[in-house]
């Protein structure tokens, strides 16, 4: 059975009773919240906790957060005493804080410089492992703009993913670049599974206003206004969208934006969440990882495709050793405007009957 360790000023502390370890592609930071109760327990196993420590959590040795303690809970009764320790990873500081770099503007300035800028000021590293396109002419934090906020908003204009590592460094890269190494099957390996469908954030036009780049060749009018509309096949009602392009763009860039706009929110409809028995791919493989495409096959969910991990959350407690895996279909971070084509539930769930 695998075992969580919290290590805090040079010192590991194991034991944990109650354990829930959560890694995202969305959320960036990923979290734990580890809890220990013992009848009596000896006084060199209870650890010393302090909120704000620097820590680092680990599945038999192999760290899946580095960061900080943000709640230290000691509690006692007349037969035991309970130690419980929750935290972030070091990512999280990006998430919660403003972004104030000065002068905050970016001119011919690559995606690797303005990251690794803003990052910088919380002591995080940065580590690139995709082509990040090509430079932006400019480049500016909003005001009010969080550390993440302004980091995703240059990721997405250069199609490309900010995630943390788990190790205390912040990862650009492209989404579903690896493969988990089973299948997923109800019956088999599942232990249970739902499926949500919503078309709440679903519309049936999205409409994209962008300024183009301004040219000797253009009329003012041109400039001002650029105007390019996709629509969504599977929403009958009127439902329509406006969005406006964070940056300049020309009618083809704004197209394509459309076309990308429909088809993730398409995907992001439909959401798969599984559990597994233990925190390991195979009983000697590797921990279940976000970020990974997996094959899932289930009659009751009707589905039977690949699917995108992306979240997973650890679990240990009276009940046993769980693994939950959030499944979205691919196309929910496509973060590189498709091709054009016509979209009719583009990168949605392929159910099977």
């Amino acid at each position: 059975m695998s075992d969580v360790t919290l290590s805090l000023s040079g010192t590991n502390y194991g034991g944990w009773k109650r354990v829930r370890i959560t890694r995202s592609i969305e959320h960036m930071a990923g979290t734990f919240d580890l809890q220990l109760s013992d009848r009596y327990p000896a006084e060199g196993s209870i650890p010393v906790i302090s909120r704000g420590s620097a820590c680092r959590v680990a599945i038999d040795g192999e760290t899946v957060i580095t960061g900080f303690v943000y709640d230290d809970n000691p509690g006692f009764d007349a037969k035991s005493r309970e130690i419980r320790a929750a935290g972030r990873d070091v990512t999280g500081d990006l998430v919660d804080c403003s972004a104030i770099n000065r002068p905050g503007e970016w001119l011919n300035a690559t995606l690797d410089k303005v990251v690794t800028d803003i990052a910088r000021l919380f002591a995080i590293p940065v580590r690139i492992e995709t082509a990040t396109g090509t430079r932006f002419t400019k480049f500016r934090i909003e005001e009010g703009e969080t550390a993440f906020e302004a980091i995703d908003r240059a990721c997405r204009m250069r199609s490309v993913l900010a995630i943390s590592d788990g190790k205390g460094s912040l990862v650009i890269t492209k989404p579903g670049v690896a493969r988990a190494s089973v299948r997923l099957e109800e019956g088999v390996n599942l232990l249970s599974g739902s499926a949500g469908y919503s078309d709440n954030e679903r519309f049936s036009r999205y409409i994209v206003k962008a300024q183009q780049p301004g040219s000797d060749d253009l009329s003012v009018d041109q400039i001002a206004q650029v105007v390019a509309e996709q629509a969504d096949a599977g929403v009958s009602r009127y439902r329509p969208m406006v969005i406006l392009a964070e940056d300049s763009a020309d009618r083809n860039s704004a197209r394509k934006r459309a076309q990308f706009e429909a088809n993730v929110r398409a995907a992001r409809s439909q959401q798969i969440t599984v559990r597994v028995q233990g925190w390991r791919e195979t009983e000697n493989g590797t921990l279940w990882q976000p970020n990974r495409l997996v094959q899932i096959k289930s009659a009751t969910l009707k589905v039977d495709q690949d699917l995108l991990i992306s979240q997973v959350i650890n679990t240990k407690d009276q009940s046993g050793t769980v693994t939950e895996l959030t499944l979205l279909p691919p196309a929910a971070f496509d973060i590189e405007p498709p091709k054009e084509k016509k979209l009719k539930d583009q990168g949605a769930l392929k159910r099977i009957e």
